[in-house]
């Protein structure tokens, strides 16, 4: 059964450091936009300090790897509260270079409007945004979203 999500940023297997963001972002349909591109997390990430697509926004498709999300009705993520969740290319999908990371974060607040868990599969829009020394993608925004498209 697909799920609504709402939530975007980057993902670094560094320590998180979260922004607090609100806004009122709109609501992806379960599944991709077919008339916008998806990207690839590895050209999301680049291979330098600051993301090549910093302040562009992407669509991405992944696998939940990490829930650090503050679930509806108290529940916490699975693995804390971090307000957002960390999604990883598909092994299909992943460029094989080292310089590059296959994984990013998604920001969606501490009051998600869909609880993502480990294993679903996600479509995710929004702005990458350099936060705190990492690249996420801000699902938090206007025209943000997040879709759980299988699991």
């Amino acid at each position: 059964m697909n799920r609504l999500l709402m939530t975007v940023s980057r993902f670094c297997l560094l320590p998180l450091f979260v922004a607090g963001c609100v806004a009122d972002p709109v609501l992806l349909s379960a599944a991709c936009d077919p008339d916008r591109p998806t990207t690839p997390i590895h050209d999301i990430q680049g291979s330098g300090p600051v993301s090549p697509l910093n302040g562009s926004t992407v669509q991405i498709e992944g696998i939940v790897v990490g829930d650090f999300q503050h679930g509806r009705r108290g529940a916490i993520g699975t693995h804390g509260e971090l307000g957002g969740f960390a999604v990883q290319e598909e092994a299909a999908d992943a460029d094989g270079d080292p310089a590059t990371s296959e994984g990013i974060f998604v920001m969606d607040g501490m009051a998600p409007r869909v609880d993502v868990s480990v294993g679903d599969r996600v479509c995710v829009t929004g702005p990458v945004k350099e936060v705190a020394g990492e690249t996420r993608i801000v699902a938090t925004e206007r025209g943000s979203g997040v879709a759980v498209t299988g699991s």
